[in-house]
């Protein structure tokens, strides 16, 4: 007799020698499963291998929260079937994390501007401090958000607190960003009506005399090892050494004279010293030596005797005729000496305005910064060319004349073009 659900060993076929073995086999018995309830899931078995929409979950819980329904973890863990004790963990977690990220969404600001408000604030920090070179930092932001916050809100002064965060964002919707401030002296003030002065005296000398009649002069520096010392080294390092045999400070002093037609005269070079042997160290070609005016003087810069030179240079380039030199308000310019000798060559002396030479001054304006840049990479190949080579005078004076001769006569008449308008 077989029971049902069992293997029986003892049969009356088992006794038969003769039986095939596959009668000897257990007997499978599939039991029929039991019915889930849709919505539920077995609680014994893995969280992870179940497909429950969590969020779904916490949404339906915090609903009956809001609702004012009493211990709503367990009423909605008991309705899926979960287990109190980790719905109620995932819950606790699921919570924290919304807090968290509507805290970092939230940060800084807890009120904004208007998108019209904050555009003029945007156009304000652009006008006042950006373009004027003025000095404008995070903190410096977020005080004149704050004011401006206030003006036009004034009964709403604590909702908008410009906190750090906010300053971040407004430079990253706006695309600013913070950088590492150059120093450079300014002028205290700047007239912008000795300004227009300046532009008419200009104007009212080119209406009578030819382009070629008005020149501008101007010093500056010129060294032998160029530019800043940013050189390449491994990722990480603080500094690298650089060994150049120089000091950065070798060099001596350029004064540059060009026209309004776009001619560039021939420039001065001032070196250091108390007699001509200090000359004696350059040595040029003739045909390099016809390019440039050698002299010296105690400083290295320009003085009003030096100064008189360039008075008989214009005189000489005119021929006696009626000019205009456009230069700037140094010692060495304004001298009773030189007011007296440019009345004896019939030259008109404009004055650029203090604090104006980089608006006004064709030199200062696309010049200069050209020429300058042009010289780097001519020193700069010839440190390619030897890793060892170290900057002479001689090396000096060829990359000014090379830088010289490569400006265009069209550059330096756009030079003068702020006298047109």
């Amino acid at each position: 007799m077989n029971i049902k659900g069992k293997y029986d060993p003892i049969s009356e076929d088992s006794s038969d020698e003769n039986s095939n073995a596959s009668e000897q086999l257990p007997i499978k018995i599939k039991w029929p499963k039991k019915k889930r309830i849709i919505g539920t899931r077995n609680r014994y078995n893995n969280y992870n291998e179940e497909n429950l929409d969590w969020d779904y979950l916490f949404l339906c819980a915090k609903n009956l929260k809001e609702n004012g329904v009493s211990k709503f973890l367990k009423k909605t863990a008991k309705k899926y079937n979960i287990n109190y004790k980790t719905f109620r963990n995932k819950y606790s977690k699921w919570e924290e994390e919304c807090t968290q990220q509507k805290t970092v969404e939230n940060r800084g600001n807890d009120t904004v501007f208007s998108n019209e408000e904050e555009k003029d604030l945007f156009e304000y920090i652009k006008n006042v401090y950006v373009e004027t070179n003025l000095f404008f930092d995070d903190m410096c932001l977020q005080l004149v958000a704050k004011r401006k916050w206030d003006t036009l809100h004034p009964d709403r002064k604590d909702d908008f607190k410009a906190s750090r965060y906010w300053a971040y964002s407004f430079k990253k919707r706006w695309k600013l960003s913070s950088f590492k401030g150059r120093n450079s002296k300014k002028a205290k003030f700047t007239d912008l009506t000795e300004g227009n002065l300046f532009i008419q005296k200009c104007k009212k000398f080119l209406c009578n005399n030819p382009s070629t009649h008005l020149f501008n002069m101007d010093e500056t520096f010129w060294r032998f090892l160029n530019g800043n010392l940013d050189v390449i080294g491994i990722k990480g390092s603080e500094n690298r050494k650089v060994i150049t045999g120089l000091t950065g400070k070798e060099g001596f002093s350029a004064i540059f004279l060009i026209s309004a037609d776009g001619k560039f005269c021939t420039p001065t070079l001032i070196f250091k010293g108390k007699t001509t042997k200090c000359l004696q160290k350059i040595n040029l070609s003739d045909s390099q030596k016809e390019k440039i005016n050698l002299t010296f003087s105690d400083s290295g810069w320009n003085n009003t005797n030096i100064t008189l030179s360039i008075l008989e240079q214009i005189n000489k380039i005119t021929n006696g005729n009626p000019s205009a030199l456009i230069l700037d308000q140094h010692k060495s310019h304004i001298d009773d000496l030189i007011n007296s000798k440019a009345k004896e060559f019939r030259i008109q002396l404009i004055y650029v305005p203090v604090g104006q030479t980089a608006n006004l001054q064709p030199l200062d304006i696309s010049i200069n910064g050209v020429v300058k840049s042009i010289s780097h990479k001519y020193i700069k190949d010839l440190y390619v060319d030897d890793p060892y080579y170290i900057p002479t005078f001689n090396d000096a004076v060829y990359s000014l004349l090379n830088a010289i001769n490569k400006i265009d006569s069209k550059t330096i008449q756009k030079s003068f073009a702020v006298l047109y308008k």
